[in-house]
């Protein structure tokens, strides 16, 4: 979503829907407030018109975390050698707290920002998360080692 009056609208609308939640009745697992159906009941309030699912249109990050790419400051996310490409992506709650995620959040704070040599402050945030990103692959593979070791030892 970009920044402007209309975006600005749909999400005060969200909120000011908040403290009526209960009285909705949204099909689903949606018993407590989410995001998704209060986003989605102010943007029909909007006049806003839902984008199709499709895969140009549309990626689900967790269906294809191992083949994603994604580069906010090119404005691209695509699956395996970008043949398919798309225009937006949807993380889901869980994998917000992925380095990716975390990553792409900091490159569109400093691509807003006003600062000064963007380009070098972009390089050295992808370094350091490139970094992380390896990090936990080496700290996730060490601990699939020592659970098949146990697992092994107590079945021996």
């Amino acid at each position: 979503m970009r920044r402007t009056d209309l975006t600005r609208k749909v999400f005060e609308d969200a909120k000011r829907f908040v403290p009526d939640y209960p009285k909705y009745k949204f099909k689903g697992k949606f018993l407590t407030p989410g995001d998704e159906p209060l986003i989605a009941l102010s943007m029909a309030v909007n006049q806003c018109h839902p984008e199709p699912f499709r895969t140009e249109a549309i990626f689900c990050y967790w269906e294809n975390v191992e083949g994603m790419k994604i580069d906010i400051t090119e404005g691209k996310a695509f699956i395996g050698d970008g043949d398919i490409s798309t225009r937006l992506l949807h993380w889901g709650t869980r994998f917000t707290k992925e380095y990716e995620y975390q990553r792409q959040v900091e490159l569109l704070d400093i691509m807003q920002s006003n600062q000064d040599k963007k380009d070098i402050i972009i390089r050295k945030c992808v370094k350091k998360y490139n970094r992380k990103i390896r990090n936990k692959k080496i700290i996730d593979f060490i601990k699939r080692v020592i659970n098949k070791i146990r697992r092994t030892l107590k079945l021996g």
